[in-house]
């Protein structure tokens, strides 16, 4: 193809094998694509003789080298050894409802009975977990009074300890999500800033070709985020991060804000500053619900992408397949 694909100057069809198939240069004859109004092909075409046919050769290309040049994937960085690493912050503002009654959405009175936090974060953090290094993840929470003064935080460690945050696996994270609940005042309102500057700041660190790392913020949320201006701020400063933050949308609220963040034909701007690339992704929970395998599909849906831009950015390949030592690494299921 010769010019802009919408408009072609000139066209021709072959295959990578025929590209290389001489020492001399392959040949292909180029035609000038058929125009209504000039009754002849493209501008290419247009040199040609007067009274020559619309399909005339309208030029020859000559190939004398070709190479096959192959996009990394994901699973490339990851099976090359990339570190990826999770940070989960969940919503407890008032709006969740009274987690004693029952069809609330923190509702844990019933051991029997899972609430959508629980069953979200089973099958996404669950997901996820399949290609961490470590499964100890720090678990933040936003938006209660916290004892004993009973002031309201943005920003709190689920274990109760802001220099010992992480917890381990999924049973760690339910131990403490449960805790906190038993032991918070679910307030309000639902700020998002300071918890993505929190879960921005554990990519701290210069990430080479060597040392791969990259980090995913899960954040499980029942409302509308009442400091947007603050929050796209942050998305912003974090654009040029290993970092990817996956917003998923608990409940029925209208989460169509939600797409002013998950900026995919639009950067985000913030002041005179523009986001380096699309970093959010939002996943409305309940949409996917009753279809485990296709809400792990939905929240992985960019989170490869965004990775591969970030490294792609910094002219950063995977490194070669790590052998299977026993480690974590063996839980990867591909596919």
């Amino acid at each position: 193809l010769v010019g802009e694909k919408e408009k072609p100057l000139a066209e021709t069809q072959t295959t990578f094998g025929a590209l290389g198939g001489s020492k001399n240069g392959a040949e292909f004859e180029m035609y000038g694509p058929y125009d209504e109004s000039k009754k002849s092909g493209g501008l290419l075409a247009m040199c040609l003789p007067t009274g020559a046919p619309a399909d005339s050769v309208a030029a020859i290309l000559v190939v004398y080298s070709c190479r096959e040049v192959r996009a990394p994937t994901f699973l490339d960085y990851v099976l090359g050894g990339c570190a990826i690493n999770v940070v989960l912050a969940i919503d407890f503002t008032a709006s969740n409802g009274d987690p004693r009654k029952p069809g609330t959405l923190h509702y844990i009175a019933d051991p029997s009975v899972q609430n959508e936090y629980e069953v979200a974060i089973r099958t996404i953090v669950g997901t996820l977990l399949q290609y961490v290094t470590d499964d100890n993840i720090p678990v933040y929470g936003f938006g209660a009074r916290l004892p004993p003064d009973w002031e309201t935080s943005h920003c709190f460690p689920l274990t109760g300890d802001p220099a010992s945050p992480h917890v381990e696996g999924i049973d760690g994270i339910m131990a403490a999500y449960k805790s906190a609940l038993k032991n918070v005042q679910l307030y309000g309102p639902t700020n998002f800033s300071e918890i993505l500057r929190t879960g921005a700041s554990f990519t701290s660190g210069v990430v080479t070709q060597k040392d791969q790392r990259y980090t995913i913020m899960v954040v499980l949320t029942d409302g509308v985020i009442t400091d947007m201006e603050q929050t796209i701020g942050e998305i912003v400063n974090a654009s040029d991060l290993p970092f990817s933050v996956v917003i998923v949308g608990i409940g029925a609220e209208d989460f169509s804000g939600m797409d002013i963040l998950d900026a995919d034909d639009k950067k985000l701007k913030y002041g005179d500053r523009v986001a380096k690339r699309d970093i959010v992704q939002f996943v409305p929970y309940r949409q996917f619900r009753n279809d485990p395998i296709l809400l792990a599909r939905e929240v992985l849906e960019e989170v490869p992408t965004q990775l591969i831009g970030y490294f792609k950015s910094r002219s950063i390949r995977p490194n070669p397949p790590i052998v299977d030592d026993g480690s974590s690494m063996s839980r990867l299921t591909i596919g």
